[in-house]
């Protein structure tokens, strides 16, 4: 279930409200249990000075794990929960007619790995009426998810293998750029054309052990210490017509 709410306050400002509820009951022969994402997130924003574009928000998520497995004494019966507090503040600045930047920043406090500050700026620019140029930079961080840091055995996936958490996972920090082109050729064309580069610290990946699990392939999570992703990205529009 994931309601919003929007409430238009006039002169610029809007109140959401949001949510998000996952809750997943499972009883199998060798297991049973609960696991649920619980999430809130509260926003304002507000037009300042006719030139900034002010929002802020906070933000609730909880996921919990309660987790029986039948298969004897190895793996006990687990209990787990993180909750994660966060912040951020934008500013989406009109410094011209052709011009405005956003910039950011976001707070997360996490019940496990503790505090960490993303900061994040990107900006616009109107080459010709129909041109535009777009840039960002900015920080992130990726904790671990709960399944995948606290299974207390083996979980099959698609029937084809098994997962293994990993309880010694650190969390993902990583720096991102990216540079891209829009372009409008008359009124039924559209293109952008966007090359991206990520710099990642702990990089959460998925890893063959090479062991077998029930006689199917058994792979767990791992940490890479130093990775990277990058690439173009494209896109083309085309309004075939006015309907």
């Amino acid at each position: 279930i994931s309601p919003k709410f929007d409430i238009d306050m006039g002169e610029g400002s809007k109140f959401t409200f949001k949510g998000y509820w996952f809750d997943w009951d499972f009883v199998q022969s060798s297991r049973e249990g609960n696991i649920y994402y619980h999430q809130l997130e509260t926003q304002y924003t507000r037009l300042l000075l006719e030139k900034h574009k002010v929002t802020m928000g906070f933000e609730y998520l909880r996921q919990k794990l309660d987790y029986i497995y039948r298969g004897g004494d190895k793996w006990p019966h687990v209990r787990k929960a993180i909750d994660t507090y966060s912040g951020y503040l934008q500013d989406e600045w009109f410094l011209s007619d052709n011009l405005y930047l956003v910039i950011g920043a976001r707070f997360d406090s996490h019940s496990t790995f503790g505090e960490v500050i993303s900061p994040r700026i990107s900006g616009l620019l109107d080459i010709t009426e129909k041109t535009r140029l777009r840039a960002s930079i900015g920080r992130s961080f990726k904790s671990p998810t709960i399944r995948q840091l606290y299974y207390p055995a083996p979980f099959e996936h698609g029937k084809t293998e098994y997962f293994m958490s990993n309880p010694d996972l650190k969390p993902e920090y990583g720096m991102g750029y990216s540079l891209g082109m829009e372009k409008e050729f008359g009124n039924k064309l559209f293109s952008n054309i966007t090359v991206f580069r990520n710099d990642l610290d702990n990089m959460v990946a998925r890893y063959y052990t090479g062991e077998t699990y029930l006689d199917k392939p058994l792979i767990t999570y791992e940490n890479v210490a130093k990775a990277y992703t990058q690439g173009l990205e494209s896109e083309l529009k085309i309004l075939l017509m006015k309907n």
